[in-house]
């Protein structure tokens, strides 16, 4: 290991004094150069190089500029190619859109947005254009003749069809009415001609109108008939409070009948005794009675009993508050009908419940609801009904179902049409009594 150290040592004093010597030369040498005339020498190259470098400076800016001005047009071309591309790619879409149009009016509408277009399009530049707009243009005023004529044969089709199924109709109504005619001078929806020629439209229509018509003539002889028997006990000078469309109609023409000593009416006498109820079926009362409740401010309706099926006759009704509905006053009255132990409006804490069955040992609510309530009533009227009724019932109709069946368990409460809560009353009340 000394003696490597010992050779590294010797290899650096050696290497000094080569450089030494080298130095002591380069220094020896240098002491016999003329340096007035290097710096003579020197002048001359550096003008020499200038002199000679000026021209290929200006030969290289010359270049460079050529160069940049090549750029600039390639660039521009670039762009003017780039630029008719485009519109050549817009103009092919527009011109695909107005020539694809199916209709005269549509081709319009697409071509009024190709103007728009066309007049974005430089003056200078619409050069490159103006043979392929020419020919769209050609194109366009031919596929536009074809549409036209088109649309004018479509146009005359539908006239005719039009034409032709007004003259159906016409031919259909005709027979209906000769229908209905037979109808009503046979005095019957269900009569027809031996031997008929009708189709299953016309015997339908003229059947639909003729029940229509009857049912309509029963109304007005029974409105009529009631009018009589009104002002019997009340003077022209008064109607009353009329549920029937054509009520108003009827009662001003038997006034006018009477006033013109065409209808003759022996007044009744006014002292009427009250009766005992405030809900009468029509057929079961008398026409000294059915006078009588006319007298007292009864009002007659048409209904539909629990079943669905109508009342045949309707019913006398006094109601003793104004705002509720007939519907509503009917059919609490058609339910209490169904055991002598339901009673109507019946009063817990200040409210009321439309009909219900109160037994030592047992309690049945029925509201009868016509989709009328706010949300809360009814959320307050069914925290009520639990609390003080072992089974409660709303009544609705069909429509009205959804409404109602989310305030229902189907355990302790209900919601059912009047059928099945007439059934479903009847139920609760059999087993109720076997407890």
């Amino acid at each position: 290991m000394a003696e490597q150290g010992n050779e590294k040592e010797i290899f650096i004093i050696a290497i000094v004094l080569a450089l030494g010597i080298i130095l002591k030369k380069a220094y020896d040498e240098l002491i016999k150069v003329d340096w007035h005339r290097v710096f003579v020498f020197s002048i001359l190259i550096i003008g020499l190089i200038i002199l000679l470098a000026t021209p290929i400076v200006f030969i290289i800016k010359y270049k460079i500029k050529q160069k940049k001005k090549l750029k600039e047009e390639q660039e521009n071309i670039s762009r003017q190619a780039y630029y008719v591309n485009k519109t050549n790619e817009e103009l092919d879409r527009l011109f695909g859109y107005v020539l694809d149009s199916g209709s005269t009016i549509r081709m319009i509408e697409k071509l009024e947005e190709l103007r728009v277009f066309l007049d974005k399009i430089e003056g200078k530049n619409y050069h490159e254009f103006e043979e392929k707009i020419d020919h769209f243009f050609e194109r366009y005023n031919q596929k536009y003749k074809v549409l036209l004529n088109k649309q004018k044969i479509e146009i005359e089709k539908q006239k005719n069809l039009e034409e032709k199924r007004e003259q159906e109709r016409k031919i259909f109504e005709k027979k209906v009415n000769e229908l209905l005619e037979f109808k009503k001078k046979h005095n019957s929806s269900e009569a027809v001609p031996i031997n008929h020629k009708y189709d299953s439209e016309v015997l339908r229509e003229a059947h639909s109108i003729a029940v229509d018509y009857f049912r309509t003539k029963e109304k007005d002889e029974e409105c009529r008939k009631e009018a009589i028997e009104y002002y019997k006990i009340y003077t022209i000078e008064t109607k009353p409070i009329m549920s029937y469309y054509r009520g108003e109609m009827i009662y001003e023409q038997v006034r006018n009948k009477i006033k013109e000593g065409k209808i003759n009416i022996k007044k009744i006498d006014g002292s009427l005794e009250k009766l005992e109820k405030n809900f009468y079926r029509a057929k079961d009362l008398d026409d000294n009675t059915r006078r009588q409740a006319i007298g007292l401010g009864y009002k007659y309706v048409r209904g539909n009993e629990l079943d669905g099926k109508v009342s045949p006759g309707g019913f006398y009704i006094n109601k003793t508050m104004e705002r509720e509905s007939d519907y509503h006053f009917y059919m609490k009255n058609l339910f209490a009908e169904i055991n002598n132990k339901l009673k109507i409006e019946y009063c817990i804490e200040n409210k009321r419940v439309d009909v219900s069955y109160i037994d030592t040992k047992f309690k049945i609510g029925i509201e009868i609801e016509t989709g009328t309530n706010k949300t809360e009533q009814l959320i307050q009227k069914v925290q009520w009904l639990n609390k003080h009724f072992d089974k409660w019932i709303i009544v609705c109709t069909r429509k009205n179902l959804p409404k109602y069946n989310k305030y229902v368990d189907n355990k302790k409460s209900y919601c059912l049409t009047p059928k099945l809560a007439k059934e479903k009353l009847k139920e609760l009340i059999a087993t109720m009594k076997h407890q």
